[in-house]
């Protein structure tokens, strides 16, 4: 684990986190549980997805008051697990791109917060370093806009376009975002936004 990147994971989360009261947090990808250790351990009300059986398991024990829930996080927010809720916390953390989940967040029928905040650690600059780009769905639109080999390079401005495009079909637009590369050789992407109806 590259703890330069776990700990400005968590500095924006932290940062994020003051725009909303009563957070109540979806987590997608929970893994060895450690961001909910440094952010999340004083809130009560969540939920966290983990598609490993066992890690699922040391989750549930570390957070006996949060939904704990074992499957893939993409495929369950697209048939709408726990659409009631108003979540006012996604917070993104794949090993990949984070584009899927996003997409079925705002897609369908939901109950969504008036005021949230959506937090992700996306490692998809990794593959367009290599000039993946024009290989990845979530990309091919841009490739084909800007050209492959500067998908890398744009990144950030890619990023804030389709958290813009895919959060308006809600209703919502940003009032506060942040982005920054980091990590070896900048291949990790952080960005934060702070969305209301």
């Amino acid at each position: 684990m590259d703890n330069t990147t776990l700990i400005q994971k968590c500095a924006l989360r932290r940062r994020y986190l003051r725009f909303i009261d009563d957070p109540i947090v979806i987590e997608t990808h929970g893994g060895f549980g450690e961001v909910w250790r440094r952010v999340y351990s004083g809130i009560d009300v969540g939920c966290v997805i983990e598609r490993d059986e066992d890690k699922a398991e040391a989750l549930a024990k570390q957070r006996p008051t949060w939904r704990v829930v074992l499957g893939d996080c993409e495929k369950l927010i697209r048939h709408g697990l726990y659409a009631d809720a108003q979540w006012s916390v996604l917070d993104i953390d794949p090993y990949g791109e984070p584009w899927q989940v996003i997409d079925a967040f705002f897609s369908g029928s939901r109950n969504y917060a008036r005021r949230m905040i959506l937090v992700v650690n996306d490692g998809l600059r990794q593959k367009l370093r290599v000039g993946g780009g024009w290989l990845t769905g979530s990309m091919k639109p841009y490739a084909n806009k800007y050209g492959n080999i500067v998908l890398f390079d744009r990144y950030l401005d890619i990023c804030r376009d389709k958290v813009v495009d895919i959060a308006a079909r809600v209703g919502y637009r940003i009032v506060e975002w942040t982005a920054y590369h980091c990590g070896t050789k900048g291949d990790m992407t952080h960005y934060a936004a702070l969305l209301t109806l």
